[in-house]
């Protein structure tokens, strides 16, 4: 499966999903660049940052998948519409959402805005 989001702004996203590859290599890869950045985490044990010309390369023994600080900061944060938590998990389940129909329907499809749905009093 290959989902690729395009933003408003021209930025890409891509979701690779596949079941092919050694198993000596990396099961989960997460690929972050801007102009002068690379981020990359593997298998959430290894983090890479590129930035500037250096690197830094963060390990961990155990996988860190960051369900305990995401619910920590859910359950302890002042309002749960400032911290943007809200916005975060609706796009994020309407793209999982959109992704599906897209993948039903063999097209594209537009994830419409927030806006949209607050002013159609859909929740």
């Amino acid at each position: 499966l290959a989902l690729t989001i395009k933003f408003r702004a021209g930025s890409l996203g891509t979701i690779l999903s596949t079941a092919n590859g050694p198993k000596t290599f990396s099961r989960e890869r997460v690929e972050i660049f801007s102009e002068d950045s690379a981020f990359t985490i593997e298998d959430f044990r290894v983090a890479t940052v590129v930035q500037r010309g250096k690197s830094k390369r963060i390990k961990k023994w155990s996988q860190d998948l960051g369900y305990l600080q995401e619910l920590d900061h859910f359950l302890n944060s002042d309002s749960f519409d400032s911290s943007g938590l809200f916005q975060g998990y609706f796009y994020t389940t309407l793209a999982a959402l959109k992704g599906n129909e897209s993948l039903q329907r063999g097209l594209p499809v537009t994830i419409p805005s927030l806006n949209q749905y607050v002013e159609e009093k859909v929740f």
